[in-house]
């Protein structure tokens, strides 16, 4: 795929997510890969939508190896978890929601080795990570949140091969690295931020093969890369 294809084809998938979260109910939709080069507008080879689903403003959203979708409720306050090929107006095999789990707004969700989940808290200020197979109203295993924490706003997680949690954060304007083993209110071992890394309001953190983090930011309309 060429340069001019691929910004294409990400302008149109900004549209259609823009679009997306303009309802109040929102369709999951899983794209097909393209035919061709040339295929920017492919339909969808499923979707996950309806009342008995329990989709609402969908924010962030984790597939695990074998295909279990974990979906962030981002106005519910809930994560709801579907089997693989979930397709159409179908209830959630479980839940991860109630006052226990200390959910506010989840937005970012990743998935370790172990199938643990963690969730960015945007509302919330913190980071919670749930035991693999957690369902309903339960206390996440651990919690990172506090002043030393610097967390104010995380939209974006991931978690790396070494377990170490990079969380990008909208309103503090950074990328925060923790230890695989942080817990409570403890600072960071790192931070990316400052005017030189270009950073205004991060949403989304990845990592790349090779170690690089990358870091789509919202206010400032790019996708950056950093080491």
């Amino acid at each position: 795929m060429t340069l001019k294809s691929l910004l294409k084809s990400t302008r149109r998938l900004t549209a259609v997510l823009a679009a997306a979260f303009s309802f109040a109910v929102v369709i999951t939709v899983v794209l097909a890969a393209p035919a061709s080069a040339d295929t920017i507008d492919p339909p969808p080879v499923r979707t996950i939508s309806g009342a008995a689903s329990t989709v609402v403003r969908p924010s962030g959203l984790a597939v695990a190896p074998d295909g279990t979708l974990y979906l962030a409720n981002h106005h519910s306050t809930a994560i709801s978890v579907f089997a693989p090929g979930t397709n159409g107006d179908v209830a959630p095999e479980r839940v991860i929601s109630g006052a226990k789990t200390g959910l506010v707004q989840p937005a970012g969700m990743a998935l370790d080795a172990a199938g643990n989940l963690y969730v960015a808290d945007v509302l919330g200020s913190d980071v919670e990570e749930f035991a693999a197979g957690a369902s309903g109203n339960v206390a996440p295993i651990r919690v990172i949140s506090g002043l030393s924490s610097g967390l104010k706003a995380p939209t974006g997680i991931t978690v790396g091969p070494d377990g170490s949690i990079y969380v990008a954060d909208e309103t503090a304007a950074n990328v925060a690295v923790f230890d695989s083993a942080a817990n409570g209110n403890v600072a960071p071992s790192r931070s990316i931020a400052g005017t030189d890394t270009g950073l205004v309001a991060p949403y989304g953190v990845g990592l790349q093969s090779d170690g690089d983090i990358v870091v789509s930011d919202y206010a400032a309309c790019y996708v950056s890369g950093h080491r």
